[in-house]
């Protein structure tokens, strides 16, 4: 008999346009090209958050959110964030109006809970970002640091994967 960590989501966040920002949309796509155990969806939201929060009304055991990060840190550097010690995941404030097309993974984890939805353990794998490019600067490709991070995140992804079922049994 198999055993599973229950339902785990892979969810991908990024603007492909935004240099490396493009980080957890390219990691996502990767793992969704794998054979990924039968309880793990990888998804790319991109910059869809309101799908983002629609989808963690769906039940998860566990969602692994894989986004950039700007922590002033060496370029490519991963980091894991587990709500079980790092993340607090707050209620929206009653008179929030967030802009539907510029979700950021907070607010759409923020919507998921205000709406009624049990988020389980929530993991953020980070890379720490070269530079931030914005709406001004359009830049296509991701740095070379951060690049070459990708395949390091989506090994450490597996290996969480297996360790979150291993545990489960």
């Amino acid at each position: 008999m198999s055993s599973s960590a229950g339902r785990i989501l892979i969810a991908g966040v990024g603007n492909v346009f935004y240099g490396d920002d493009a980080f957890g949309s390219e990691v996502a796509t990767r793992l969704a090209e794998q054979s990924l155990p039968d309880n793990v969806r990888a998804i790319d939201f991109g910059i869809r958050g309101f799908d983002l929060a629609a989808a963690l009304l769906d039940h998860y055991d566990v969602v692994i959110i894989v986004d950039s990060l700007s922590q002033s840190e060496q370029p490519g550097a991963l980091r894991v964030f587990d709500s079980r010690s790092d993340l607090t995941i707050q209620s929206l404030p009653p008179d929030c109006r967030p802009e539907w097309h510029s979700i950021d993974p907070a607010t759409a984890l923020n919507m998921a809970h205000s709406l009624g939805g049990n988020l389980g353990r929530v993991i953020l794998v980070g890379c720490e970002q070269s530079r931030y490019v914005g709406p001004a600067v359009l830049q296509i490709g991701m740095t070379q640091p951060v690049q070459a991070a990708v395949n390091d995140a989506v090994c450490l992804i597996f290996a969480l994967v297996t360790q979150l079922n291993e545990r489960a049994g």
